[in-house]
């Protein structure tokens, strides 16, 4: 029972923490398709953080994807190509509009 109210604890406090330490240390909003962006721009000064933030979301998937049990996965409805294109729709579509659901969401909030 203590279990079930420590990691939903833990979780939001990593994700209002994560932001926040970005903010703080590197002066940008954590805007996940302003980052993965900003790695075409050609500005070798910025290249290392956006690399290690893009490798560790990644990371961090492929690490719940393997440490969870195939019980508690989701699977999805529809075809996973389907799933990636609309994702990248909604990753164009935040850019092109000047903000993205991450870092509006979450650090607007905040």
């Amino acid at each position: 029972m203590f279990a079930t109210y420590l990691l939903p604890l833990g979780g939001g406090t990593l994700i209002g923490l994560a932001p926040s330490m970005m903010l703080l240390y590197n002066g940008r909003i954590a805007e996940v398709s302003g980052i993965l962006s900003g790695l075409f721009a050609r500005r070798p000064q910025d290249g290392y953080w956006r690399v290690c933030s893009i490798l560790g979301l990644l990371v961090g998937g492929g690490l719940f994807f393997v440490t969870t049990s195939s019980a508690s996965r989701l699977e999805a409805p529809i075809p996973m190509v389907m799933i990636d294109v609309a994702g990248f729709l909604v990753g164009y579509g935040c850019r092109l509009g000047n903000g993205c659901t991450s870092g509006q969401g979450v650090c607007g909030m905040g």
